[in-house]
């Protein structure tokens, strides 16, 4: 399980989210099945989706538009090297990477490309990283920080 800081990150990542998703038509939801291919389900920390069946068990990849991860010491590689591979493959235009160190988060906006991720936007500890797709939100990385 997540710790108490990485589950705080992406509690405070979920509610600067929500309400610009929502305006977008689209919905925030964390730490929820992502079927990535016909044997292959993920958890991702958050995804951004168009609405899905709010009782189902798994929300298919086409559905999803933005998915994030907060990385930790155990997840490093998977959340910089195979999931980013893996959410590419499934065609996820975007892919937030959020990268706590001690008391401070910075900030990598990854946008699909061609097939691969491309680095679009980066935001070091203590500033901002403005989105304007999937969802128009400026992400305070302070406020991240646990």
């Amino acid at each position: 399980m997540p710790t108490p800081q990485h589950q705080e990150v992406v509690h405070h990542l979920t509610t600067v989210l929500d309400g610009p998703a929502d305006a977008a038509g689209l919905d925030v939801h964390h730490v929820v099945n992502v079927r990535l291919g016909p044997a292959r389900i993920v958890i991702p920390d958050l995804v951004i989706a168009r609405p899905v069946d709010p009782h189902g068990r798994v929300v298919d990849a086409s559905a999803v538009v933005l998915v994030a991860e907060v990385v930790s010491a155990h997840s490093a590689v998977l959340d910089r090297v195979l999931k980013m591979h893996l959410y590419a493959e499934a065609g996820i235009a975007w892919y937030l990477v959020v990268e706590p160190d001690g008391d401070a988060v910075s900030l990598r906006l990854f946008g699909l490309d061609d097939g691969n991720y491309g680095l679009r936007a980066t935001a070091a500890p203590g500033d901002p990283l403005t989105l304007v797709e999937p969802v128009t939100v400026t992400v305070e990385s302070r406020v991240l920080a646990p």
